[in-house]
């Protein structure tokens, strides 16, 4: 399943003039879009020869048990260590052996189901129909009257939500954790969730950059 981020634009990069979120002109701009980028990525995973991928997986596997990463929670540093990890509470690193690794990704399907409010699910994986993950904001949005860089407003994540909500390849939905610039904190990370969750009926995709995100401490 490949991320995603939902905006309005043609095809040439230029703002629309006019016309109401939605629309059916909109949908097929960034169905293109999509669609476009889709295949684009699609051929340059095919154009990697055996022995790029084998690079590729060499270095992430050096990363992952040579480098490793920083865990915050100790619950979860615990479940590594059971898992096989080598652990540093000091340093909250964790270090992937390779061969515990390769294990692991073993045991991961190829494919999954993902459901939305009413029940209705969609395959992901094993097909030939793409699936995509739409992040509907970002901190920086490229106005479409001015062409200019400006923090996200609370329409921008109504917009957003309301053209991945009507895209059929579109599986999954997330909000990135950033405050809206028209809505005052501490409330406007609040207002901008409220906006997403009540425009759109697809699977909620939560990706917490820690786990006080993840809490809501």
């Amino acid at each position: 399943m490949m991320a995603l981020v939902v905006g309005r634009g043609t095809r040439e990069g230029t703002p629309p003039d006019h016309g109401e979120v939605g629309s059916l002109p909109h949908c097929e701009l960034t169905w293109w879009i999509m669609d476009r980028k889709g295949r684009q990525m699609e051929n340059l995973i095919k154009g990697l020869s055996d022995a790029q991928v084998e690079e590729i997986r060499e270095t992430t596997e050096s990363i992952l048990e040579d480098v490793g990463f920083r865990v915050g929670h100790g619950g979860i540093r615990r479940l590594c260590r059971e898992a096989g990890a080598q652990v540093d509470d000091a340093s909250d690193t964790v270090r992937i052996p390779r061969e515990l690794l390769r294990e692991l990704l073993a045991q991961t399907p190829s494919t999954f189901v993902l459901a939305d409010l009413a029940g209705n699910e969609t395959l992901v994986g094993g097909g030939e129909t793409p699936r995509y993950h739409a992040i509907v904001t970002d901190p920086w949005i490229i106005d479409y009257k001015t062409r200019e860089p400006r923090p996200p407003v609370l329409s921008d994540v109504t917009r957003h939500t309301i053209l991945a909500q009507k895209l059929d390849p579109v599986a999954a939905l997330s909000l990135m954790d950033y405050p809206v610039s028209d809505v005052q904190e501490p409330n406007s990370n609040l207002y901008a969730m409220k906006v997403h969750v009540l425009h759109h009926s697809k699977h909620h995709l939560v990706c917490p950059a820690s786990w006080r995100a993840s809490s809501g401490g």
